[in-house]
């Protein structure tokens, strides 16, 4: 356990939208925070919609896929589900009372995984272009990552997810552009995520070459409210 403040400073991108603390926390505080989560805070769950986290993961996995899942937390359904759709399915996750397969995305071997996903995790996340890339060294080509992150522009309806534990705030638009310039395309957004506040976007990994050719044809954002 332990004590921590946690100060909020939002600066944001004029370019994208992106919103994100300035500055951040220290690196180890925030590590060690995230370390202690389940005996700091025991017996507190993430609540989501476990049917349609799972419906929307299976449109992209296989029998023959490999799959990893960043910040899993403690083992439940939608874990045994995943084991069952995929070929094998791995877990990282920092929280050393987790069954979790690795501690650290750097342990995961280099083009080793078909599908990623990760839930509500990168708002957490304080280099998140370091967390992309590697994200992008894990996938296999043509490789898929699922990410699911509370909406920047819901907040002003449900103040709930305006968390001090939040140092990235992403709409869609300012999420693509920041994994186009890891090597990330995005293949589709959908705003039926498995919790009500936020969105899952998919994106699939893509060579330098096409990189630099789809960084060109990114749209201005659409508004879906």
């Amino acid at each position: 356990g332990g004590v921590y403040r946690l100060d909020s400073r939002i600066a944001i991108c004029p370019q994208c939208g992106f919103s994100f603390n300035s500055p951040c926390p220290a690196a180890e505080a925030w590590h060690q925070y995230y370390t202690s989560g389940l005996s700091t805070c025991p017996g507190i769950g993430a609540a989501f919609d476990t049917k349609a986290r799972f419906e929307f993961l299976k449109r992209y996995g296989t029998r023959k896929s490999v799959f990893l899942e960043i910040g899993g937390g403690q083992v439940g359904e939608f874990q045994r589900r995943c084991r069952r759709l995929f070929k094998a399915a791995f877990m990282v996750e920092l929280i050393a009372e987790t069954a979790a397969d690795f501690r650290s995305l750097t342990q995961v071997p280099s083009a080793s995984m078909d599908v990623i996903a990760h839930y509500d995790v990168l708002e957490h996340v304080l280099e998140v272009r370091d967390f992309l890339k590697n994200c992008h060294r894990i996938l296999k080509k043509n490789g898929v990552m699922i990410c699911e992150v509370p909406d920047v522009r819901l907040y002003p309806k449900n103040l709930v997810i305006l968390e001090l534990e939040h140092v990235n705030h992403f709409s869609s638009f300012s999420l693509a552009m920041i994994a186009q310039q890891c090597g990330l395309s995005l293949v589709e957004v959908s705003h039926a995520a498995s919790r009500p506040y936020g969105f899952a976007a998919v994106f699939k990994k893509i060579r330098p070459k096409a990189l630099f050719l789809s960084l060109i044809h990114i749209s201005e954002p659409t508004r879906p409210y």
